[in-house]
């Protein structure tokens, strides 16, 4: 940042003060051009390359393979079907028919007639 401020100063310099004190331009750019190359320093030695990383660490043992297990049992035969249920109850004959119905009753007599 200093090294470009200084040349923004000389530029500004050579630029406006020098065509103020003198009607005719002594200098040109084509003097002053060593003025603008800027050779940087020199770069700092690269640091030593980093050590290649280091591998992965190995995952635990897996477990010891269980025994195998024992045989199963036979399978159990099929259950019995339920019991049947138990037989219905004969059907009652049938029974006999009504006897014919009643005529209706008489009306009653009527009284005996009053004397005069």
């Amino acid at each position: 940042m200093s090294v470009a401020k200084d040349l923004m100063d000389l530029h500004y310099y050579i630029d406006v003060c020098v065509p103020k004190v003198f009607s005719t331009a002594l200098l040109s750019y084509a003097n002053l051009d060593f003025l603008f190359l800027v050779v940087p320093p020199p770069l700092p030695p690269l640091p030593p390359p980093l050590p290649p990383p280091l591998p992965p660490p190995l995952p635990p043992p897996l477990p010891p393979v269980p025994p195998p297990l024992p045989p199963l049992p036979p399978p159990l035969p099929p259950p019995l079907p339920p019991p049947l249920p138990p037989p219905l109850p004969p059907v009652p004959p049938p029974l006999p028919p009504l006897p014919p119905p009643l005529p209706p009753p008489l009306p009653p007599p009527l009284p005996p007639p009053l004397p005069p």
